[in-house]
């Protein structure tokens, strides 16, 4: 992805408007807080094949919850899988309440990851059912998003994908004419873009000796 200044993202998106009224000073902020919700925007709803990274752990009998692997945030968490035995796993996420038994079996496999951040932030991610034995934990995860707030912060997506997109914001907000072309433009250039940068489809790890397919991270939508 080619990625540019937020002043340069800002100068061609007050271009792409050709509207004078944004090329004055006190539309400078404004400008840019909208360059920079668009990023964080497409960091959420997609996945960037080049920002995609992977962490792991190891389970511990008689533990349930465990610290996040150095660069991983809940909102970068794309995928959670466990290694054992030669075999993956994906695992679902989220558990209600009332099926959380205290009493439950622990087993070697855990069927789901909760987020228990807000009473444990020291090891907010609790797997269940609880482990008995010792497994690896795999965390497909994004990379956060660099700071895109002073002139000089360079975007961590491709500039051009968020200044079409911005502009796109900005016409349909407006009721501009052209509001439904630029969508489409920004559309087919998100779509080109993400089909150049997406990965083989497979990935390989060499974990305790043995090649793991690496399907279940397999890209997604």
């Amino acid at each position: 992805m080619a990625v540019a200044s937020l002043s340069t993202c800002r100068d061609r998106l007050m271009a792409t408007l050709r509207d004078a009224n944004y090329g004055q000073a006190d539309w400078t902020g404004v400008l840019n807080e909208h360059l920079r919700r668009t990023q964080e925007r497409l960091w959420l709803e997609y996945e960037w094949p080049d920002l995609l990274a992977y962490a792991s752990f190891q389970t511990n009998g008689n533990t349930a919850r465990y610290a996040l692997p150095a660069g991983v945030t809940l909102e970068g968490i794309r995928r959670v899988a466990q290694f054992r035995d030669g075999v993956t796993r994906l695992l679902d996420y989220g558990l209600p309440v009332e099926d959380r038994v205290a009493t439950v079996d622990k087993t070697d496999w855990q069927e789901r990851w909760l987020w228990v951040g807000a009473d444990y932030p020291s090891t907010p991610m609790e797997l269940w059912p609880p482990p008995n034995s010792q497994s690896d934990i795999w965390v497909a995860y994004q990379k956060a998003l660099g700071p895109f707030s002073q002139d000089f912060h360079n975007s961590t997506l491709d500039a051009t994908l968020i200044v079409l997109w911005a502009a796109a914001d900005i016409a349909i907000a407006r009721g501009a004419k052209d509001a439904e072309w630029r969508v489409t433009e920004a559309q087919r250039y998100q779509d080109a873009l993400r089909a150049r940068l997406a990965p083989t489809r497979r990935m390989t790890w060499t974990l305790s000796g043995v090649g793991v397919k690496g399907d279940w991270f397999a890209f997604r939508g």
